[in-house]
């Protein structure tokens, strides 16, 4: 019927646009390079999923292919929703924010994408559809390529290219997707065409971006899938010569490639490289790797405490500020995630959830690789190295949209191969008559398609844009500003969090704007106090907004809720420094020493090699008058690392220690001579200290540097000759 062909169309349409997602980038919403690719997937998705639900009313030819791996990945859907319902932040679980855009609603799409594609797609279908997400990489190529010759930025900095995708890691596993898709198709294609040309060519451009993206674990997953590939063909198609000839060549090949690099390793040719430096430095002690180690243990930590369904998507942050190692001072101080596909999925899912994740893994592999299979040898071996090297590069960090399009299109694909539409379902839809499909059946899924597309798509939209108008200064002044962060906050969405962390920091910098009316300050600031303490009401169990409406209190002088809130955020995570320090800090401003000392010590002595911890703990012994047990504690510093340090000077002045304090200001001075607020700061404390004469000739050599100060300094002049302090 025409109706079906043009409603066929109509979805192979969308699914045919989706490989083109990975060129947004949205700089009129908030996260321009996560939210425009997921909001229009999302879009796309649930409009061909509708059409799809009435094409299979209308002609059963198109129902699910029922298989183990659609039964697999239901389960998999299933569990991860008893989990996300069990979570501590069941909203966030299912919903994710802007920076991720993930959760169950995103799962459930996927899902939805796996059906349909498996569904209405063919053979022919699949390989103009694999053809076209290759053409797609080839453009991905032209744009690193000129960020590599400075024509565009590398947004995320440095050399690592990143095209669209604004991190150099999801850009590598696209690429590592779209090697292995090529060499599938270029040995199904005839020797000698232009298709072959094509797949070879694309194969060199693609290697040429993912060595440029310095990403280790794409390029060792590569590597290594392409061994495991070329070991399958030579254990299974040995009676194929020039298979097995190829399959030795590559491996040799690899060894070769590997080998050399490894003698080389400490060459200086290699260590000066910003990309083989990085590959060269790869080792369990590094820095990164450490960091991996102790988040994966506390990953660990947090399984045993829910090891059946996890914690629910979105949920490692609790786990890592309840289990927070200390060791950890020098790195991120919020993980969302652990980086390693196995330890997120355990913690999202628990234990059956990494086991249905796995599980798409198993069903796919077993049908590829099952008597009978419609795949070659070539393809069977191929698709597991390139599942390996997937698996292997998701072992260090997570999946972002791109990578979930192109792995689904994979098992789509697979499904699609093997799979049939069961019999009894056909002979359930036939018995519905054609009279109640088309009034009652079709205008419902015709609805829903509308309600879907609204509800979880346009209140995020409109609060991504009017957030990313609130960030930078407009022409109307800060009030402007807060009203975009109103009309942010109206929708009610699952980004109000990011929306008022933002408005926090807007509000801190705001009231540093010398000269902005009072009332716009404080309009400002009863927002941002309103929200966070909403924020706290939604999240009462998270210390990163505990941590955030404590400190922001403090510096605004209400010191007795701020350290309320930060000693909640202490209880939530009891071994993380930065909230210690927070909370020390806070009772300095209040001038409660000895609580100060009490709680900075307690971070000090989480870690004692923690540079930072020692300073802020010997500052508080300082306001409290304890300055020999001060200079104990800082003993293993470098003297010029203490007097290079500002609040030193504040500290040693505001307690009386003004010859330290004259010290401390006479090394800044050593060391920028320029700097007229540290002649001001000494001329304070030469004051202090009597030295009237002295202090008067520092002010003289602040308007030697800056002219347009006399006025001021003569004022001060006056003060000090006056016999007042300054």
């Amino acid at each position: 019927m025409q109706t079906n062909k043009i409603l066929r169309y109509a979805i192979l349409t969308g699914i045919f646009l989706l490989p083109f997602i990975c060129l947004i980038v949205s700089n009129y919403f908030f996260f321009p390079f996560i939210t425009g690719k997921n909001f229009t997937f999302r879009i796309i998705v649930e409009i061909i999923t509708g059409l799809w639900f009435i094409l299979a009313i209308r002609d059963h030819t198109f129902l699910p292919k029922f298989t183990g791996l659609l039964q697999a990945f239901a389960l998999f859907i299933g569990v991860i929703f008893i989990s996300d319902f069990l979570s501590p932040n069941v909203y966030k679980s299912f919903w994710s924010n802007y920076e991720r855009m993930e959760g169950w609603v995103t799962l459930a799409h996927l899902f939805a994408l796996f059906v349909v594609t498996s569904s209405v797609m063919t053979k022919k279908l699949w390989d103009w559809l694999f053809r076209v997400s290759i053409g797609v990489s080839l453009i991905i190529f032209a744009y690193g390529s000129l960020q590599l010759a400075g024509k565009f930025a590398i947004h995320q900095g440095g050399v690592r290219l990143d095209a669209t995708f604004g991190n150099a890691t999801y850009l590598a596993v696209y690429m590592l997707f779209h090697i292995f898709l090529n060499l599938i198709l270029f040995i199904r294609a005839e020797r000698g065409s232009l298709w072959r040309w094509f797949y070879g060519i694309a194969v060199l451009a693609e290697l040429f971006i993912l060595y440029h993206t310095a990403t280790r674990g794409a390029t060792l997953g590569l590597i290594g899938g392409l061994f495991l590939a070329s070991l399958l063909i030579l254990i299974f198609h040995s009676d194929n010569k020039k298979a097995r000839t190829g399959a030795i060549g590559l491996v040799t090949g690899l060894v070769v490639l590997v080998g050399v690099f490894l003698f080389f390793k400490n060459a200086d040719f290699v260590k000066n490289s910003p990309i083989l430096g990085r590959f060269s430095s790869l080792s369990f002690t590094d820095k990164t790797a450490e960091s991996r180690f102790m988040i994966w243990n506390m990953a660990l930590q947090g399984f045993k405490e829910r090891p059946i369904f996890g914690w629910g998507q979105e949920s490692f942050n609790y786990v890592f500020n309840k289990y927070y190692d200390p060791r950890m001072y020098s790195q991120e101080q919020w993980f969302d995630r652990t980086h390693n596909v196995f330890f997120d999925w355990l913690i999202a899912g628990g234990l059956l959830g990494v086991l249905s994740y796995f599980s798409l893994f198993g069903f796919a592999l077993y049908y590829i690789w099952r008597k009978g299979s419609p795949f070659s040898i070539m393809e069977k071996s191929l698709v597991t190295g390139l599942f390996a090297g997937y698996f292997f590069h998701n072992l260090t960090v997570f999946d972002n949209i791109t990578s979930y399009i192109l792995f689904i299109f994979v098992l789509a694909w697979i499904n699609c191969s093997v799979g049939t539409a069961p019999s009894n379902l056909v002979r359930k839809l036939s018995a519905i008559d054609s009279g109640t499909r088309d009034r009652i059946l079709i205008p419902i899924v015709s609805v829903g398609i509308v309600f879907v597309i609204y509800s979880v798509n346009v209140p995020l939209m409109l609060a991504a844009t009017e957030l990313i108008k609130a960030l930078p200064p407009q022409p109307g002044g800060p009030a402007v500003n807060l009203e975009y962060y109103k009309k942010a906050l109206s929708h009610e969405t699952p980004g109000n969090s990011e929306i008022r962390e933002q408005l926090v920091q807007a509000t801190t910098q705001a009231g540093n704007v010398s000269g902005l009316d009072p009332k716009i300050k404080n309009d400002f600031f009863n927002l941002a106090k309103q929200e966070m303490l909403r924020q706290l009401e939604q999240t009462p169990q998270d210390a990163r907004y505990f941590l955030f409406a404590g400190s922001f209190l403090s510096s605004y002088g209400d010191f007795d809720n701020g350290i309320k809130y930060l000693n909640q955020a202490h209880e939530l995570s009891s071994k993380k420094q930065t909230i210690l320090f927070s909370l020390g800090s806070a009772y300095i401003g209040k001038r409660d020493f000895p609580n100060a000392i009490s709680v900075l010590k307690q971070a000090f002595e989480l870690d004692q090699s923690f540079d930072e911890a020692r300073k802020i703990y010997a500052l508080a012994l300082v306001y409290d008058k304890k300055l020999s047990v001060a200079e104990e504690i800082l003993k293993p510093l470098n003297k010029e690392s203490i007097f290079a340090d500002q609040r030193f000077l504040i500290g040693y002045f505001s307690s009386g220690y003004f010859e330290k304090s004259l010290e401390s200001v006479n090394f800044l001075i050593q060391k920028n001579p320029s700097n007229i607020q540290y002649y001001t700061s000494r001329a304070a404390i030469l004051v202090a200290l009597g030295r009237r004469t002295a202090a008067i000739g520092d002010l003289n050599r602040v308007v030697e540097i800056n002219p347009d100060a006399k006025a001021q300094v003569e004022y001060l002049i006056g003060q000090v000759r006056a016999g007042k302090n300054i």
